[in-house]
């Protein structure tokens, strides 16, 4: 529902500006300026977004461009006041960041989004570059225990979820401790949609403990005082409920409003500069499984495997701390596993022999609290994927030696692999690639899973992996699919030196340049609309209304031109499905270079 509002709001603005496509499409190559560097000065002011702006003192400033790769930085003075001095000629862009603030950028349409490039010339004196940085805002809250006592020394963070179906990942933006009366204090947030939760507080050891009820302790102690010969006094209190049985308890993760899972919690949605208070919840000692089980080869055997621990669905960052414990090595002739600190989800097991052949086994786990034994995992064949190198003919010589050319494939969940408790957390990427002189490679240690590819050419700015195919299919449009059975040998790479670019410039209806706009590309095709595609990519017109986008792979697209984009709603099917009636459409073929011109209309 947020992302449908949002692209409502963004389809009126688009509306009511009138925005449509007009002119002509030029086809020619974008022409390089050749400027006497280092006579160019940049200076401005930093200040807040009250009513009456106070300059921000200290904030520090970044100036980046493709003409100083190395960026440069400057700090503004008492009266919030910046100057970059000896600059080249050429397209920068401007950035702010101060503790409590939300980061600015010149000419940003709103605080967080991007902001305008400035087009420099040789020589030129800007005297008047103005950021402006909200303070930014917060959540507070306290954390009880379910006694009710404040719940002390507890990390809090403050989390955005990344956009993407399978993809999503639960994103730190702040994190906050709680002080003795249970209180946090998150700050510096910019505006948006953002999950609470506490860090988890669990122990490496292994032994059990008892966790009792405060009822149960006094029953003790008052029984304890019979048996030394004290009378309990009349107004002692009653006896409290059994004991919980025993196990290992600790603090699991907590979501707000007090649920141990992020499907399950309810989101703070936070205006520009907002303190929203009253974000309480309440935590709680919750048992954590163990699992034991078995992991064994087909003809009976227990060869050595390395392990590791992923709970699908939105992935939790190690900041919480929610990770069981490997509490046996593996490699033992009994072919055993033990973890302990399983808090209650689902979790899914691999194995994998850490050599080749790369045998596997899989298995998904529901964990609500009890123990569970005797799980048996069977190691699978090993899975294989080969293919070769294609590299088009062009202006540039391919390497000699294409060995030094490695594909990489990589979960489409972009989930890592981290050792947290001494257990591996997340999946298994695939370990071995080898690649001959010819191009020829193999790629071994893969587990199924959905999965994506890269490749770069060392040293060799000039070429870029244009496809992926396989039967045909270009998988660097889709995440492709790994099963238990699955093993490819046609996978084809094909690299070109043959780079697309699509530029233009925006005018309004007076034939003026219009800096400051959003420009979104996105492919014809609706199959593509995903969150991450490469074939859509954002652009915001600089000071000269010009905007430029680079190796988008051939294909028909739209252009569509908003007075604000929220990188959220990218790759939103719904979103770009509003864009489309005012959007104009074009065709990129391989290696061209277009200008699209586009027009505010009245």
């Amino acid at each position: 529902m947020t992302r449908t509002i949002a692209a409502a709001i963004v389809l009126t603005a688009t509306c009511a500006a009138g925005i449509v496509a007009q002119q002509t499409n030029r086809d020619r190559p974008a022409a390089t300026v050749q400027a006497a560097a280092g006579t160019a000065r940049i200076a401005g002011l930093v200040v807040d977004a009250d009513a009456q702006p106070q300059p921000i003192r200290k904030a520090v400033v970044t100036l980046s461009g493709a003409e100083i790769p190395n960026g440069r930085t400057a700090i503004t003075d008492e009266n919030g006041r910046f100057v970059f001095e000896r600059l080249p000629a050429g397209r920068f862009t401007l950035t702010t960041s101060k503790p409590a603030y939300v980061a600015g950028a010149y000419g940003a349409a709103r605080a967080g989004r991007p902001g305008v490039p400035l087009q420099i010339a040789a020589g030129q004196q800007v005297a008047n570059a103005r950021i402006v940085m909200p303070r930014g805002g917060v959540i507070t809250g306290q954390l009880r225990h379910q006694t009710g006592e404040p719940a002390a020394d507890i990390q809090v963070a403050v989390f955005r979820l990344s956009p993407g179906g399978a993809d999503q990942t639960l994103i730190p933006v702040a994190v906050a401790p709680t002080d003795d009366r249970g209180v946090y204090r998150a700050y510096g947030l910019p505006p948006g949609t953002y999950y609470v939760a506490s860090a988890a507080r669990m122990s490496a050891t292994y032994s059990d403990v008892s966790v009792l009820p405060a009822g149960e302790i006094d029953r003790a102690l008052r029984d304890l005082g019979q048996r030394n010969g004290v009378v309990s006094p009349s107004n002692a209190p009653a006896v409290g409920p059994d004991p919980l049985p025993l196990g290992k308890y600790a603090l699991p993760a907590w979501f707000y409003p007090g649920v141990t899972s992020p499907a399950a919690a309810t989101t703070v949605k936070l205006a520009m500069s907002e303190e929203r208070e009253g974000v309480d919840f309440t935590v709680q000692y919750t048992r954590m499984a163990t699992i034991e089980g078995t992991v064994r080869h087909p003809d009976g055997t227990t060869p050595a495997v390395q392990m590791a621990i992923n709970p699908p669905g939105v992935r939790l960052p190690p900041l919480l701390g929610t990770s069981p414990t490997n509490s046996e090595s593996r490699g033992s002739a009994t072919g055993t596993f033990k973890y302990t600190n399983f808090a209650p989800g689902r979790y899914a097991i691999s194995a994998r022999t850490p050599s080749p052949p790369y045998l596997w086994a899989q298995v998904e786990l529901e964990v609500t609290g009890d123990d569970i034994s005797g799980v048996s995992m069977l190691l699978q064949p090993p899975l294989h994927i080969s293919g070769r190198m294609v590299f088009e003919p062009g202006s540039l010589p391919p390497p000699g030696d294409l060995s030094t050319v490695k594909p990489q494939l990589s979960p489409a969940r972009n989930v890592g692999l981290a050792v947290v408790n001494y257990t591996r957390i997340g999946v298994f990427h695939p370990t071995d690639v080898v690649v001959d002189s010819s191009g020829r490679f193999e790629i071994d240690g893969i587990l199924p899973d959905a999965y994506k590819l890269t490749a770069t050419v060392p040293g060799q700015s000039g070429w870029w992996l244009r496809s992926a195919t396989i039967n045909g299919r270009d998988v660097l449009d889709y995440p492709f699919e790994i099963g238990p059975a699955t093993n490819i040998s046609n996978l084809v790479l094909t690299f070109s030196d043959r780079r697309t670019m699509l530029s233009g410039t925006l005018l309004t209806t007076a034939g003026a340049v219009a800096p400051g706009y959003g420009i979104v590309v996105f492919p014809a095709d609706r199959t593509m609309w995903r969150p991450q595609s490469r074939r859509i990519q954002t652009a915001r017109t600089g000071t000269d209304g010009r905007w430029i986008l680079r190796d988008l792979p051939p294909g028909d697209y739209f252009v569509a031109a908003l007075t604000d984009v929220d990188p959220d709603e990218i790759g939103d099917p719904a979103f770009l499905d509003a864009l489309v009636p005012s959007a104009v459409r074009v065709s990129l073929k391989d290696g061209e270079q277009k200008t699209q011109d586009l027009r505010i209309g009245g």
